[in-house]
């Protein structure tokens, strides 16, 4: 009879693991060490290792780039505290030597960076009261924010006269705020002067920014200062289905792009007076600048291997706007009736 060869079972099942175990690692290898081999020790990989903590700044807004002679801002910083400090302007708070209370309802303040600086552009240590109330949704912003304000607060002599709070909440949804939001803002109502700000964020309201104005007009009797996007009144039909499709892209309401007309009626109809409201287009002063400094970005970061990402779809966009004039950068101001 012949003699059949047979493999050790526990042997068999030992080959297998280690054969598997072998090809894996060749695999990996293969994968890993070219790219280990292109970033070799004179390689500018290493740069990660020089960033500081916390990350300042960490502005996040389109920007207002034209400065003065016709120069443009040259950082992402500078032109957010520009824009900024335009809309202050045009809601004649900035420049500033009022030392009466004032109170603030930011909506998406983002890392803190904007709220001290709007805390600095309104003086506010040398006011009676300074009174600031945040909102945002995102809990990672309102906890480096919070980390921020207690940095600065702490170099100051401000704390006896300015209180700021923190929430994370959904902004457009004023029905669903807490108990403790709703206490805060309150005492709005017996403050010399209050004012809702929403600094290039109020488009992604959702279902509309009808509810927040509603409530800032007629509960907290605010004043209303802002930046926006606005739809062009005779955007013509392939435009505005452009549009739609952008907000499904951006997850925007597909109705959020209002014409001057439209977005008008919505402030008056929340309260606000017609003859105080104002919509100043901007959108030469914003779109072209910001392009070109996402462009000149791309290429700085290029050199290190680091790409856009998500960020370049933003600048396509904003392109689109700028270039189609479908879409206009407006800063809004609008006044309740005197109390």
């Amino acid at each position: 009879m012949d003699r059949v060869f047979s493999f050790p079972r526990d042997d068999f099942e030992k080959g297998v693991v280690v054969g598997i175990f072998t090809t894996l690692v060749v695999i990996i290898a293969a994968s890993v060490v070219p790219a280990v081999r292109s970033h070799d020790v004179y390689s500018l990989v290493h740069w990660k290792l020089h960033v500081r903590s916390p990350l300042q700044p960490l502005w996040m807004n389109i920007g207002y780039w034209t400065k003065e002679a016709g120069r443009r801002a040259e950082t992402l910083e500078d032109a957010c505290m520009a824009l900024l400090r335009e809309v202050l302007t045009t809601a004649s708070l900035y420049p500033c030597q009022s030392t009466d209370d004032i109170s603030i309802l930011d909506v998406g303040f983002g890392c803190g960076d904007q709220t001290w600086e709007l805390a600095r552009c309104l003086n506010a240590g040398k006011r009676s009261m300074f009174r600031y109330v945040g909102i945002t949704d995102n809990p990672k912003q309102v906890a480096f924010a919070q980390r921020r304000l207690e940095t600065e607060l702490a170099a100051t002599t401000w704390q006896s006269r300015c209180l700021f709070k923190l929430f994370r909440n959904d902004a457009a949804q004023p029905e669903g705020w807490n108990e403790e939001l709703c206490g805060e803002l309150n005492g709005f109502t017996t403050s010399n002067e209050s004012w809702l700000l929403g600094l290039d964020c109020l488009y992604h309201f959702s279902p509309s920014r009808e509810p927040l104005f509603q409530y800032a007009a007629r509960n907290m009797h605010a004043n209303l200062m802002a930046f926006d996007l606005l739809l062009r009144e005779n955007a013509s039909f392939v435009s505005r289905a452009i549009v739609w499709c952008i907000c499904k892209l951006i997850g925007c309401p597909t109705r959020t792009f209002l014409t001057k007309q439209q977005y008008a009626a919505q402030l008056e109809a929340a309260g606000y007076t017609k003859e105080t409201i104002i919509l100043r287009d901007i959108s030469s002063d914003v779109f072209p600048g910001f392009v070109a400094f996402m462009d000149a970005q791309e290429q700085v970061l290029a050199e290190y291997g680091i790409k856009l990402g998500a960020l370049k779809v933003a600048k396509r966009i904003f392109g689109w706007f700028g270039t189609s004039g479908a879409i206009r950068a407006v800063i809004v101001v609008a006044r309740i009736p005197d109390k």
